[in-house]
């Protein structure tokens, strides 16, 4: 068998012949081996794996996996153009487009080696749709004094980097915890009045884009609540004298009346409560106000505004 090798090889063989005479003769061949040519160089190229991106991202196509190859070629053979960087490189780049709908990509990358032979392999990219910058601040409420209260901008879209809520009430009024958070939350605080509160939402995406929206909270004003501090009748004048405290200060009327609360029936008299104080107070003329008689204690007061009434056992002199 002829050995198999890199390089060329001669081989000469000699046959001798003898008769029986023992006479002898001899000859030589010369058989020439050709070399063996060396198997061709390994080329395969390799375009990386497919991948899934964001619109604006900066997207980076290696063929350095790429076997043998000494030359590379990036071609779009599929997809929106877009500028390409290092095209006859191995490393390729571009920037992936904003739109609306999402977009693919194929890219076919060519290695060559030295000898001119050629491989090819292809990636995708997978570019999706650009979601808008809304912001949402969540529906209106309306909540009562005490209540914790909790925002919400979790329905707003894109890509959102920050969250700030803002609102136009004034300073001290109300106490947010979380402003730059996606909920932030306050507890209400009690009124005297009703306060309307708008929140602004500003979100704000890595690139500095902006968006806002409101929402108002509504706090209705407290309900009224009366205290009765003290309350005299004089018999020999037929004159009461009653005295208390209104939470609310806004001028409002307090109504007190003879015997258990809700029975309106038997009216002693009226005081405008002081918007500075909260206090109110009033004295009967001299028999003018009704006889109370031998089984009543108390009297009661009630807020023009409603609320909770008060009640008390007057004293008799």
């Amino acid at each position: 068998t002829a050995p198999s090798a890199a390089t060329a090889s001669s081989i000469t063989l000699q046959l001798t012949v003898t008769d029986s005479l023992a006479a002898t003769a001899s000859a030589t061949v010369i058989i020439n081996v050709a070399a063996v040519p060396p198997p061709p160089p390994v080329l395969a190229a390799n375009a990386g794996l497919d991948q899934n991106v964001a619109a604006g991202t900066l997207v980076t196509l290696s063929g350095a996996a790429s076997i043998g190859a000494t030359g590379f070629t990036w071609t779009r053979t599929a997809g929106p153009i877009v500028t390409l960087t290092g095209a006859t490189t191995s490393t390729l780049s571009f920037t992936a487009p904003s739109a609306a709908t999402a977009s693919s990509f194929t890219f076919t990358l060519t290695v060559r080696n030295a000898a001119g032979a050629t491989s090819t392999d292809t990636v995708i990219v997978n570019v999706a749709a650009v979601v808008p910058l809304v912001a949402n601040a969540g529906p209106a409420q309306t909540v009562v004094p005490g209540a914790l209260v909790t925002l919400s901008g979790a329905a707003s879209t894109g890509p959102i980097s920050t969250y700030t809520w803002t609102n136009n009430a004034a300073v001290g009024t109300i106490t947010v915890t979380g402003a730059n958070t996606v909920s932030p939350t306050f507890t209400a605080p009690a009124r005297t009045t009703q306060l309307i509160v708008t929140f602004t939402l500003t979100i704000r995406s890595a690139a500095g884009a902006t968006a806002t929206a409101t929402t108002t909270v509504t706090i209705p004003a407290a309900a009224d609540s009366v205290t009765i501090t003290a309350a005299t009748y004089t018999a020999a004048t037929n004159r009461w004298t009653v005295s208390g405290t209104a939470l609310r200060r806004s001028g409002q009327r307090v109504s007190v009346f003879l015997g258990a609360i809700g029975n309106t029936a038997i009216p002693i008299g009226s005081a405008l409560v002081s918007a500075t104080t909260g206090n109110w107070t009033f004295t009967t003329a001299a028999n003018s106000g009704p006889i109370p008689a031998a089984t009543d204690t108390t009297v009661w007061a009630s807020s023009a505004l409603g609320g909770v009434n008060g009640s008390r056992t007057f004293l008799r002199n």
